[in-house]
């Protein structure tokens, strides 16, 4: 009986732990300033966010995030996609909700998985 019973307790932390790794959060906010790089430093485009990414998911770093237009995690056309949509978030003031996952890093930022321009 007490063995079922360690087992079952182990089972249940080892639940919980997963539960409580998150890899990806849902972040709204706006974009303050963009970037590209000549290379693939950090993953070719990244986006600078007024609230900080870190708040949810302390791996990444601060409030840049990467579209890794440099084809690392996602294909090159569909990170530069995000990042245009991004581009077109800051031209028209509006707000954002990305999905950041901190499993996929560039240079310690985290990499958006998908970005909705918000009304």
């Amino acid at each position: 009986m007490k063995l079922i019973s360690k087992i079952v307790t182990i089972i249940i932390l080892c639940v919980f732990s997963m539960i409580s790794s998150a890899t990806e959060a849902e972040l709204d906010s706006k974009v303050i300033s963009l970037m590209t790089t000549h290379n693939d430093k950090f993953g070719g485009c990244m986006a600078r966010l007024y609230d900080n990414i870190q708040t949810l998911l302390p791996e990444c770093g601060s409030n840049w995030v990467t579209f890794s237009c440099n084809g690392q995690f996602a294909d090159e056309q569909r990170g530069t996609r995000m990042f245009d949509q991004a581009q077109l978030s800051l031209t028209a003031n509006k707000s954002i909700k990305v999905t950041v996952d901190d499993q996929y890093k560039i240079e310690g930022y985290c990499f958006v998985k998908r970005i909705d321009i918000k009304n």
